[in-house]
């Protein structure tokens, strides 16, 4: 009887052990690898088109309303204008003690909503690029790896795309860029960098 027990917790143990292998491997499989390094506005990191590759909690909403994301007729909407805006709402947020104080603000352009998060571990303003038709995005940020620049586009967007939202914006350039590879007009790209000032964009290819 007992050297049943002793085999069965041995079993148990090795059971375990190989379990524990498994979740350290799966983890060191799914490490994200930065390819991107957020910018500061007004001192604050904002996370637009990216993600943080250091864990983070989000404490709520850093503005009330959306107002990066939205577009003006206007096409050469200055959105860090709008970032600057949405940091000043986010301190005022604290200040009033409807946010606790945050280390970055995340702007979800899934669910368009802009969040004010705090790093749970290291405050990094590394970051992985958000990918749109398998391009890599850069807003607000700039690329990790050494890069050629294949083209520059100036902000030019169709009539209907004047109004909306910035991803419309976002896409619609990446949809032009595309059209001139097939055109033959460009070379094949790896990624997109925006001026948030005035929507322009550098195309380019990774070394």
């Amino acid at each position: 009887m007992e050297k049943r027990i002793k085999y069965l917790l041995l079993f148990v143990s090795l059971t375990v052990i190989a379990f524990l292998q498994s979740t350290v491997s799966l983890y060191a499989q799914e490490e994200i690898i930065p390819d991107a390094i957020a910018e500061k506005i007004s001192g604050v990191p904002v996370f637009l088109y990216c993600k943080p590759v250091s864990p983070y909690k989000v404490l709520g909403k850093a503005e009330q309303r959306m107002e990066i994301l939205l577009m003006d007729i206007e096409e050469y909407t200055s959105v860090r204008k709008k970032a600057e805006l949405m940091v000043t709402s986010a301190k005022d947020r604290v200040k009033t003690g409807l946010l606790d104080n945050f280390d970055a603000i995340l702007v979800d352009t899934e669910s368009s909503k802009t969040y004010a998060i705090t790093f749970t571990s290291e405050n990094s303003l590394k970051a992985k690029a958000q990918q749109v038709r398998n391009i890599s995005v850069f807003f607000f940020s700039k690329p990790v790896n050494e890069y050629d620049v294949i083209a520059k586009l100036p902000a030019r967007f169709p009539k209907y795309d004047e109004n909306g939202l910035l991803q419309d914006k976002v896409k619609s350039m990446i949809n032009r860029a595309l059209r001139k590879v097939k055109s033959g007009d460009i070379i094949k790209f790896d990624g997109i960098i925006f001026n948030p000032d005035d929507l322009s964009a550098t195309i380019i290819k990774f070394k």
